[in-house]
């Protein structure tokens, strides 16, 4: 049952993101300075999501164990994601893009999610990762289903925080100061 549930949130946390990548906001006026990071972005995701279970055969053993009330837990993480990445989204409405770029209408948005951290899609990105690192049950698979992701997450918000630095210039500079990057109250 607990690989079910977790399956049927994988689904649609990749569907929500094809949508996005695909479909959101794609007939936009504005400049998308970067369109690549992206495609790095996915190859990260998908390196750690898979490279864990192709690297040692114990991880897949531990896979297929039944799940534990530890491993429900991934459940919670990944539908917090979900939410939160969907919430940052529809916040920034006719603003987000998956590329990174501002468009005509651009306003720098620090309310809501955004009050929480400078970038809440990849924290439900994250919160994501960790739901299937916990799901995941071993040291490797779970180790790679975080770490190699968020490096991924965080060359992308080093490009997006450049690119927001020159379009909002004292105003993002002040939003540093009072805000974290990606994890409330740490980081």
């Amino acid at each position: 049952m607990g690989q079910t549930v977790f399956f049927v949130l994988i689904g649609i946390w990749v569907l929500m993101d094809f949508y996005l990548v695909l479909f959101y906001n794609h007939r936009q006026n504005g400049s998308l300075e970067e369109k690549y990071s992206k495609y790095w972005m996915i190859f990260f995701i998908c390196t750690g999501m898979l490279s864990g279970i192709f690297l040692s055969e114990s991880a897949k053993q531990a896979w297929l164990e039944p799940f534990s009330w530890f491993r429900y837990l991934s459940v919670l993480f990944l539908l917090g994601g979900i939410i939160f990445r969907w919430l940052a989204v529809r916040q920034l409405g006719t603003m987000f893009h998956s590329n990174v770029g501002t468009v005509k209408h651009h306003r720098l948005v620090t309310q809501g999610v955004y009050a929480l951290v400078r970038h809440p899609s990849y924290l439900g990105l994250l919160l994501n990762f960790v739901g299937v690192a916990i799901a995941f049950s071993h040291p490797i698979s779970s180790g790679t289903a975080v770490l190699i992701p968020l490096l991924g997450i965080l060359l992308r918000i080093r490009i997006e925080e450049k690119v927001l630095k020159e379009r909002f210039q004292a105003q993002y500079s002040e939003y540093m100061k009072t805000s974290k990057k990606l994890i409330p109250w740490i980081y």
